[in-house]
């Protein structure tokens, strides 16, 4: 249980530093602008699908992850639907965010809704928002670190800009400039070396924001540390004509030494935002005390 758990946080830490390291005049400057006009965006619908497949000689392990999400950011508000499967054991859940202090999670194996806020870690002087910030800062702070580094690594010949074409999207075919990002070997390792050298206090981060004991992610990176290798890393970005990216697709492959992660990790992501700064219709259920439960209740269930 605890290799299958440590391997689904693996995963779910690859997919998030995947989607972060994205880049950086000519083509490279071209996509950055783009990635940066598309971080500001205010509203919209973001849609990201991953799938993971995992082999231990003999043994394949398959993992897939669907993030649906309508968002306001003016709000604070937003509604997510995750879907989870992990080889034929599936599991969906919806999260409500009615304010950036307020987040309910829909479990279909709980009635009611568990509070995110949990006011049961809220220290004196503190408020749950304040409570949420610190737990998810440190893990926030290594995926900019990550992006940094990469943006900095990059250059003119990891870049490729292709011509327009049209493409399907949930708002009708669009044209779009396609671009291919291939980071060099060498930069690559650099990335590894930053991941596997995580101090103390950013692995405990990480422990806090999975909700995992401080056991599970030394061992995690103990295992990272015997030998860590990305194969393959490229990715295939679509730009609209307003400059936003409006669909992305990354493929990677790792390879590990440890016996205790698989040998060969393959990753697929594909990433779309349409209805672009449209305002959502959010629709939130009724939630009253009586309806809510909070993470410790959840942990040994779990």
């Amino acid at each position: 249980m605890k290799i299958r758990r440590s391997i689904s946080i693996l995963s779910m830490l690859v997919i998030g530093l995947s989607i972060t390291a994205c880049t950086g005049g000519s083509d490279l400057d071209q996509y950055l602008k783009a990635e940066e006009k598309t971080a500001t965006m205010t509203s919209g619908h973001m849609n990201m699908q991953a799938q993971v497949v995992n082999k231990w000689g003999e043994l394949d392990t398959h993992y897939e992850y669907d993030f649906d999400r309508d968002f306001n950011h003016e709000t604070g508000q937003s509604i997510s639907h995750i879907y989870i499967l992990e080889n034929d054991l599936g599991t969906d859940m919806t999260l409500y965010e009615m304010s950036p202090s307020e987040r309910y999670l829909k479990l279909p194996m709980f009635p009611g809704y568990m509070d995110l806020s949990d006011k049961e870690n809220t220290m004196e002087g503190q408020d749950s928002q304040q409570v949420n910030e610190l737990d998810t800062k440190v893990i926030r702070d290594i995926f900019k670190e990550i992006d940094h580094l990469f943006k900095e690594g990059l250059n003119d010949e990891n870049i490729f800009k292709g011509e327009k074409v049209l493409i399907d999207t949930p708002d009708g075919k669009v044209k779009a400039t396609q671009y291919t990002i291939m980071p060099s070997k060498a930069l690559l390792d650099v990335m590894v070396q930053q991941i596997t050298e995580l101090d103390s206090d950013q692995r405990e981060g990480i422990s806090k924001s999975f909700n995992l004991d401080a056991e599970t992610i030394d061992s995690i990176w103990q295992a990272l540390d015997q030998g860590t290798q990305v194969e393959v890393y490229n990715e295939s970005v679509y730009v609209n004509m307003d400059g936003y990216v409006i669909q992305k697709s990354i493929h990677v492959i790792l390879h590990f030494q440890s016996d205790n992660l698989p040998r060969t990790m393959r990753l697929n992501i594909e990433l779309n935002h349409s209805q672009i700064n449209q305002e959502p219709q959010l629709q939130f259920p009724e939630i009253n005390s009586d309806d809510l439960y909070i993470q410790s209740d959840l942990k040994e269930a779990y």
